[in-house]
């Protein structure tokens, strides 16, 4: 991803530091897009799944800083029926 992960971004070091800096704007949207792939991996998909590591560093950011969800080493699908 051209932006690499948020988390490069929120805790760089000083050594490391961007010129880029996330408006509030931006924040809201990268926080309503994690949201969206969450909604999407419990609702959207055939089965659910679980990503069971969502973390700055799990969020990756493209060129128009829109979120991504990455590494779903951790993930699991679980059945979806609720019993009764």
């Amino acid at each position: 991803m051209p932006n690499k992960s948020l988390d490069k971004l929120i805790f760089c070091s000083k050594r490391n530091r961007t010129e880029i800096t996330l408006s509030w704007e931006m924040r809201h949207a990268v926080i309503y897009g994690v949201a969206q792939a969450v909604d999407y991996l419990h609702n959207g998909c055939e089965k659910r799944v679980l990503h069971r590591d969502i973390k700055a560093s799990n969020v990756l950011l493209d060129s128009e800083f829109n979120a991504r969800l990455g590494d779903f080493g951790l993930a699991q699908t679980i059945d979806s029926k609720i019993p009764t």
